[in-house]
């Protein structure tokens, strides 16, 4: 409140409070938090559509079980990121800004899982600062979704020809909310 009448400033580009519209009751370095917990959930989620690019075009027409997909998928999760996407690069088709799109999101992921705070050690102790790294990890968050909606786009290019389209994979969502929501 300012002068007895409330106010809110506008949100950030991505419609997420600033960090000074929040109490300065520890709710900032909470928000921090938060948002890091957000873009790392969304850097699994990258992770993932590597290796669903990759099931999709390593299994795709193949007369396989679901073990044996999940044997495959199995074998991706054990490799790092930057792993995934250099074969990606090697085994499929990827448009070359694409591709640099999921190196750049790899090379944004690792910085977050393993130096953000580090590099952000003195932002986190001002609200100014805090801002920073809310902006940086929305930088970080744009450039993996990017990355993660070319690896969508990718595996259902190779998928459609095969009967793998975005209705059946809707068809087969719906099926698992079905069972799950029996289950309860």
């Amino acid at each position: 409140m300012k002068g007895g009448i409330a106010f809110r400033l506008m949100p950030d580009t991505r419609g997420f409070d600033r960090i000074v519209e929040l109490p300065d009751d520890g709710l900032r370095q909470k928000e921090v938090y938060a948002r890091f917990g957000l873009v790392a959930y969304q850097a699994q989620v990258f992770d993932h559509a590597l290796v669903n690019l990759l099931t999709v075009a390593g299994t795709i027409g193949q007369k396989l079980t679901t073990a044996d997909v999940d044997r495959f998928m199995a074998d991706l999760f054990q490799k790092t990121a930057g792993a995934l996407v250099n074969e990606v690069s090697r085994d499929l088709h990827l448009d070359v800004a694409d591709l640099e799109t999921c190196r750049k999101a790899v090379v944004e992921r690792n910085r977050l899982i393993h130096r953000f705070f580090r590099e952000h050690a003195e932002n986190f102790m001002t609200s100014s600062g805090q801002q920073r790294m809310l902006d940086d990890l929305g930088d970080i968050a744009d450039v993996i979704a990017q990355a993660d909606k070319a690896c969508h786009h990718m595996m259902m290019t190779i998928g459609e020809p095969h009967g793998f389209t975005a209705e059946v994979v809707s068809e087969h969502l719906e099926a698992m909310e079905r069972i799950e929501s029996s289950d309860k």
